[in-house]
């Protein structure tokens, strides 16, 4: 309590003032659902530090300035009320904020499993700091955080950082001893001075990132692995310095270019592991002179080959493929995606083809890290003998090599009749067309990827043209 006749200074129950009463200087012993006087304006930083018993403030309209730490060691503080007509803060929970709703200035009582509302775009300094947190989440429409603003959250174990975020203040995590996990979606910003490296033992960067800042990590040397995403396409100069604990660093891609003396203050040289480009594993080892590790699939450097054959022959079929680390490779053939029994090595011999034989074949080549199928290769049979009618349609419908050399005495199955009406005397998708005495041979090409599905082009329709004699004719074809 204040003497009445004090010039300088008053007292409202737990609240010093100036004499005016508009300045409120501390509020200690303050308790309850607790409201502040409509004469104040401007609130000192700390007026309320330590206020235990304090569940909720009220905050009038006229306030102006609240000071930092106003309401740091509230630990009961639930709720901050803003007049709805102040015109320079607001509240959501227990989160206050500047007039435009987007500084997020104290959060005295943010406990537990936090997530900033997406209305904050910016994070204001030592806005939560000692606060009960154990896990904070920053959503992508923050762009900056202030100094020290999670400082002293000493049950904070895990922070996870939106993709906007392009400034973090220093000492952000400084006297956070629990916190071992950080979360970026975001890895271009600089972390280097946020204080975080005595504790951190997991960082995670999300895929989408593009850019690692320099110095992200610098210092982090409780880290023993850090997994760089396949979108980042560069890493700034000292990311990983004086990460002394690194013993490996994984890309999801192929490693993009970084200057090799980031990882020279490592007690041990990491292991660069990797999962794509296969054939750019000696580049990389001379680039970084560093252990490399490939952890993809294997790579096929040779395709095997379709065959056309007669029933009865013999088919060999084969693979070559390549594991850049030397590991032991598994093979397994299939036939039109089936899986062929007892059929895992590099190569396949089909002896005394049948046509049950026919068809698209693939191999599966494996290693621990992953699968990688051939390309199909085409195996078709044709006939040793002329086909009959029946044999030669279906050639043509499926797609098989004819070996039709001679019709011999059967011109009117394998060929065209001319007579004075001409006309295709055999079934398929040839034609004859008479125009004024000329005749033209028409042939419909048709183009088969798998021999299940057919498609012609404009292209594809050939044309021959024929002469016609008085006297009758025979016309045949066949292909050689």
């Amino acid at each position: 309590m204040v003497a009445v006749d004090n010039p300088n200074y008053s007292s409202i129950g737990p609240l010093l003032l100036n004499k005016n009463g508009d300045q409120l200087f501390t509020g200690a012993g303050a308790s309850g659902d607790f409201t502040i006087p409509n004469s104040v304006t401007y609130i000192w930083g700390s007026a309320f530090s330590s206020s235990t018993s304090l569940t909720s403030i009220t905050i009038p309209n006229k306030v102006t300035y609240i000071g930092d730490y106003a309401f740091s060691g509230c630990t009961s503080l639930t709720s901050i009320v803003v007049a709805v007509d102040n015109p320079n803060y607001s509240s959501i929970g227990p989160l206050l904020l500047n007039k435009n709703g987007d500084l997020l200035i104290t959060a005295p009582t943010a406990s537990g499993d936090f997530t900033i509302p997406d209305s904050v775009t910016r994070i204001g300094r030592i806005a939560f700091s000692g606060a009960g947190l154990t896990s904070i989440t920053i959503p992508d429409s923050v762009t900056s955080i202030g100094d020290q603003a999670f400082a002293g959250c000493t049950g904070l174990t895990s922070v996870t950082i939106g993709s906007s975020v392009t400034y973090i203040g220093s000492n952000q995590f400084i006297f956070c001893p629990n916190l071992t996990d950080i979360s970026l979606n975001s890895a271009s910003v600089n972390l280097r001075g946020a204080g975080f490296y005595d504790y951190v033992t997991s960082i995670n960067i999300s895929e989408g990132t593009v850019q690692i800042a320099d110095y992200a990590f610098y210092n982090c040397y409780k880290v023993t692995n850090i997994i760089i995403p396949d979108s980042v396409t560069s890493i700034g100069n000292e990311a990983f310095r004086f990460c002394s604990g690194l013993t490996s660093i994984t890309f999801e891609g192929p490693p993009p270019a970084f200057n090799i003396s980031t990882l020279t203050d490592t007690n041990s040289e990491p292991i660069l592991y990797y999962k794509a480009f296969p054939q750019m594993y000696s580049v990389y080892k001379e680039t970084y002179n560093l252990p490399m590790v490939y952890l993809g699939p294997p790579t096929i450097d040779v395709q095997p080959q379709g065959a056309i054959a007669s029933i009865g022959e013999t088919v060999n079929l084969s693979v070559s493929a390549t594991d850049v680390e030397g590991s032991q490779l598994s093979y397994q053939w299939m036939r039109n995606g089936v899986d062929l029994s007892q059929e895992t090595a590099a190569s396949l011999s089909i002896t005394s083809i049948a046509s049950t034989d026919s068809g698209s074949y693939q191999v599966k080549v494996s290693n621990t890290a992953g699968t990688t199928t051939s390309e199909a290769a085409s195996v078709t049979l044709v006939a040793s003998d002329l086909y009959t009618q029946q044999q030669f349609d279906t050639a043509l419908s499926s797609g098989f090599a004819l070996g039709v050399s001679t019709v011999q005495d059967n011109a009117a199955n394998y060929g065209l009749v001319a007579e004075e009406n001409i006309e295709d005397a055999r079934a398929g998708s040839s034609s004859i067309q008479v125009t004024n005495g000329t005749a033209t041979l028409q042939l419909q090409i048709e183009r088969s990827e798998d021999l299940s599905n057919w498609t012609s082009h404009q292209d594809d329709l050939i044309s021959i043209p024929l002469q016609i004699n008085a006297d009758s004719q025979f016309f045949r074809f066949a292909i050689p």
